[in-house]
């Protein structure tokens, strides 16, 4: 009989966190159940395993307050688990796996009364953001502690989490892993009187760096007149960037598709020429953490990539071979490399090939999931009675 794994994620499943899906779907040596706060996007994400509080709105309502707020009374965020403590009771699970580092935290009291291990992956805000609150400093040291390992999408977050006060010796690097049956190779060229399509995709939030990609565009829309930006995405900043590219006088070249579900963005992706996708560091001090998933599935199949130097994205878009990364807020710098390639069609092809490659050795969820699964046995040797 297969041991059981719970997946502690507040939320199932926001539309950016597509990678967590992936591997409830590719996992076959463990049993994977999720418990939840709330449901989202269940059509879009179905799995059977899933127990859920989401009708307790007062539970719901208190975590955000914790997460948002913080609390004087540090140990009352370990006190608010009665519904994860009857679903661990019934479950019965050998390892609890919290995605995201709040969710670590709440997972702590579940770790200590069960004596269950406890893994945690950290993504970007909750590694960069919640910090800047010492509740959640305080709350992060004592999970760094207690703690039984720690994953991470690069070195970048290793060093972040190291500075935080995690023993690195508690720290394995854990790739996000894309579907590479899913998403197919494809050589990239245009074809006479094709526009060259310049594909975008994220929320569109300060930390996505649409600003800069609109003001690049913008450089060079003088010299080729036969390109387009297509942005897929939606959020808060929309309005504002939709403002940005009516007075820089993109309305002929820009195109917001809003939201689009993963087969009409699979189709965006086959049909693009280029991918851009110039993180920065947010105001707040948001950032990817890692790197967008984005990336590596525009790299799958085939797409040269324009980025930045931004957390671990240089370990993901290797400059000059799968594509270009210029420093973050450069625009300039960011419109000299799409003129580049725009004026050398024949590079995308040779990028791309790499990308594809580089993915495959590095991003595929096959590799990742057995990577995953030795962790989690590994873990589990500490705990042979479980």
């Amino acid at each position: 009989m297969k041991k059981i794994i719970v997946y502690i994620k507040y939320s199932y499943l926001p539309l950016s966190e597509t990678f967590i899906y992936t591997y409830l779907q590719s996992i076959n040596n463990y049993k994977l159940v999720v418990f939840s706060m709330k449901i989202e996007n269940l059509n879009l994400f179905p799995y059977d395993a899933i127990y859920s509080n989401s009708e307790n709105s007062l539970g719901e309502k208190f975590w955000n307050y914790i997460v948002q707020k913080g609390s004087r009374i540090f140990p009352c965020i370990y006190r608010y688990t009665p519904f994860y403590k009857q679903m661990i009771e019934q479950i019965q699970p050998s390892l609890i796996h919290a995605h995201f580092g709040m969710e670590g935290v709440q997972s702590l009291f579940l770790k200590k009364k069960y004596r269950i291990p406890l893994i945690t992956t950290f993504y970007g805000h909750d590694l960069f953001v919640y910090p800047k609150k010492r509740y959640w400093r305080k709350a992060y040291k004592q999970l760094f502690k207690e703690g039984d390992i720690f994953l991470v999408e690069g070195n970048n977050m290793k060093h972040k989490l190291v500075e935080l006060g995690c023993p690195e010796e508690k720290i394995l690097i854990q790739h996000i892993g894309v579907d590479l049956e899913k998403l197919k190779y494809k050589k990239r060229i245009v074809m006479l009187g094709e526009k060259i399509r310049i594909l975008f995709c994220g929320r569109i939030v300060e930390k996505k760096g649409l600003k800069y990609t609109l003001m690049a565009l913008a450089k060079v829309i003088d010299r080729f007149k036969n390109i387009q930006l297509r942005i897929i995405g939606d959020g808060p900043l929309k309005k504002e960037m939709e403002n940005l590219s009516n007075k820089l006088k993109l309305n002929n070249f820009v195109v917001f598709l809003g939201y689009c579900n993963y087969e009409e963005y699979i189709n965006e992706l086959e049909n693009a020429h280029i991918f851009v996708a110039p993180s920065i560091t947010a105001t707040n001090g948001d950032s990817e953490g890692g790197a967008p998933t984005t990336i590596i599935e525009a790299q799958a199949v085939g797409l040269p990539v324009l980025s930045t130097y931004h957390c671990d994205i240089p370990e993901v878009v290797i400059d000059t071979k799968t594509g270009f990364l210029v420093s973050e807020k450069d625009y300039n710098g960011l419109a000299e490399r799409l003129e580049f390639l725009l004026k050398n069609p024949y590079l995308w092809s040779i990028l791309g090939y790499n990308g594809r490659k580089h993915v495959e050795e590095n991003y595929n969820i096959k590799k990742e999931v057995k990577i995953l699964e030795e962790i989690y046995d590994l873990v589990l040797q500490k705990y042979p009675n479980l």
